[in-house]
């Protein structure tokens, strides 16, 4: 029938049957159409599965989230990768709101209006646009996502989709990469940028709240004598135990941070100069504690400078160096090691660095030269020794010691300078005793520095010195303070038994005004105690002066030890000191500091100085 050759049979035998013939003639055409179209809608039907099953595979391999949601803010598409990222399967996921499933409950009525908004306008402030938000996970926890939103018609109406990326590791890496740059990475304090920053934000409010605003600058002293006797390994390890006992000793509102060497800084908001004071003395009182490094007792004192700004009067930078300014300042003192900026010092720290910039010249130049003390047994009021002191002529001006020496400390040329003083004496004491032929030998005492006793060169120095001098060692008496034993005891120990090695005598300078611990006193090889002048000045007022000074003599008689008072100018302080038993002493009323052919005409009237 579908060919036609039926119908001509059927034309032929029963012509009768013609209009049948095209009744079902029509029939199987419009059958043939039907069956065409269902044929047709079935390859669409496979040709659609075959797509969306692609698709559906691309969704699910995908390294993002992919999630859809409909109008209503129902999901309607929920990847392998959102069930990983967000926690629930897609079964759970598919026909709940949104909302609920990822969106941070602070969030949600933002995104609720934020949807309603787009169906009503069409305005959006997500769609097409890449942004980073935070996302919530079935356990209840927060993360940081990317996310990628847009929008579909469907319709009269709209379907929403988007890729989600977690990125928590991402802001992990950028939080570390943040803090390393702004930490310091030995002591994880706040670094000098992060300072700055907070120090400007802090200066910001006060100018708002009139608050004042204080810098502490802290700079620890001698702290190159550590990395030069024990290395930089324990210099490191001490200024992390530093950086920690700082941030122990303030407020947790405070910060605390590494500048860089040996430098920390503490900012306090709402703190005026006093209370700023108050705690500048906490943090010396922290520091006063030896630190235990690599089995060493280590002192790690420091110089501090306050200063305090108001808003707008200041920048970050400027309140910062006036600290520094003010830490420069209270290094030059010798009780408290705090100082508060004043105006004058930027006078003051200019004249400094000039002294400094002399300092350096003025070994070549020559313009040091030495003073000599006598040493006198008092019984007798016999010379028995000398005590150097260095002096400074700069330009027409003699320093004094107490002015130069401080700046010499600190920028370490004291190192050069007490090398300079040890080879100048020994020399100048050998040639008085080859031209006096003094018996027995005079003995020659001088001071050594904290810095001098830290180098490593210190020993074979005064070996070499004399060497070539020809000095015999038991005439040199080389004197150290007791702050200067203790900043670093083993050090010291290690040192000054090699000294005595050689044959040199020693001798602890200012006995009583530090830590006169017989417990320590035992470890040093030492064989001198000299009586603070202060002690001495006391005398002849009363019984109870005495006392220290008897202490101290007794002291040095049962450790068989020489005793010599600084700072005799009284016959009553002398008759006292006799009546104690102290043996040896020294002070303006036997002489003041001598030149060198003041000495020579000493020496050659016999050597005494009735």
């Amino acid at each position: 029938l579908a060919e036609g050759k039926g119908v001509a049979v059927l034309e032929f035998f029963f012509p009768e049957a013609l209009e049948l013939d095209k009744s079902l003639l029509e029939l199987a055409g419009h059958i043939g159409s039907q069956l065409a179209r269902v044929a047709e809608r079935r390859r669409a039907e496979e040709t659609r599965q075959a797509s969306e099953e692609r698709i559906r595979a691309v969704i699910d391999t995908a390294g993002d989230a992919f999630v859809g949601m409909d109008a209503a803010g129902l999901v309607t598409e929920w990847n392998r990768e959102a069930e990983a990222i967000f926690g629930w399967a897609r079964h759970e996921a598919v026909g709940r709101p949104m909302a609920d499933l990822v969106v941070p409950e602070d969030l949600r009525t933002a995104q609720r209006a934020g949807l309603q908004r787009f169906l009503d306008s069409g305005e959006a402030a997500i769609l097409d646009r890449r942004l980073e938000l935070r996302a919530l996970h079935r356990e209840g926890r927060e993360f940081p996502v990317e996310v990628t939103v847009w929008a579909t018609r469907i319709g009269s109406t709209y379907g929403f989709n988007a890729f989600v990326r977690d990125i928590s590791e991402r802001k992990r890496l950028e939080a570390e990469l943040i803090r390393q740059a702004l930490h310091d990475p030995l002591t994880n304090l706040p670094n000098r940028s992060l300072l700055l920053d907070r120090l400007a934000h802090a200066l910001a409010r006060a100018q708002r709240n009139g608050a004042p605003v204080t810098v502490l600058f802290l700079d620890l002293d001698r702290f190159k004598t550590v990395n030069d006797s024990l290395g930089h390994t324990a210099g490191d390890r001490l200024l992390a135990a530093v950086g920690r006992r700082l941030a122990d000793s303030v407020r947790p509102s405070d910060t605390v941070a590494r500048l860089g060497g040996d430098e920390f800084a503490v900012l306090l908001e709402d703190t005026p100069t006093g209370a700023a004071l108050d705690v500048a003395r906490r943090l010396e009182e922290a520091l006063e504690s030896p630190f235990s490094i690599d089995g060493h007792q280590v002192f790690a004192r420091a110089s501090i400078g306050v200063a305090t700004g108001e808003g707008g009067k200041q920048t970050a930078d400027e309140l910062l160096r006036n600290a520094d300014l003010a830490m420069y300042m209270a290094k030059g003192r010798e009780t408290t090691r705090h100082a508060s900026f004043e105006p004058g010092m930027h006078t003051a720290v200019l004249e400094r660095l000039e002294m400094e910039a002399d300092l350096r010249r003025a070994l070549q130049a020559g313009e040091f030269f030495l003073h000599y003390q006598p040493v006198v047994r008092l019984a007798d009021a016999s010379v028995v020794g000398m005590e150097a002191l260095i002096r400074w002529k700069r330009g027409g001006d003699v320093v004094s010691p107490a002015v130069f020496i401080p700046v010499a400390e600190e920028t370490g040329l004291i190192v050069a300078i007490g090398q300079w003083v040890v080879s100048e004496a020994c020399r100048q004491a050998a040639a008085w005793q080859r031209e006096h032929a003094l018996q027995p030998p005079l003995r020659l005492s001088v001071n050594l520095s904290a810095r001098q006793l830290q180098d490593p060169g210190l020993v074979p120095d005064v070996e070499q010195v004399l060497n070539a001098c020809g000095l015999d060692p038991n005439c040199l008496v080389i004197e150290i303070t007791e702050s200067l034993l203790m900043s670093d005891p083993d050090v010291a120990v290690q040192r000054l038994r090699h000294l005595k090695d050689l044959g040199v005598r020693l001798a602890i300078d200012d006995f009583g005004t530090g830590y006169s611990s017989l417990s320590y006193l035992r470890r040093f090889p030492v064989d001198v105690l000299k009586i603070d002048r202060s002690f001495v000045a006391a005398l002849g007022a009363g019984p109870e002066d005495a006392a220290l000074a008897h202490a101290i003599v007794k002291l040095g008689h049962t450790l068989k030890l020489n005793i010599v008072a600084e700072g005799i100018e009284t016959p009553e302080q002398l008759s006292e000191l006799r009546s104690l038993g102290c043996e040896y002493g020294q002070g303006y009323l036997f002489a003041a500091p001598l030149g060198v052919d003041a000495v020579a005409a000493l020496l050659a009237d016999r050597r005494t100085m009735r």
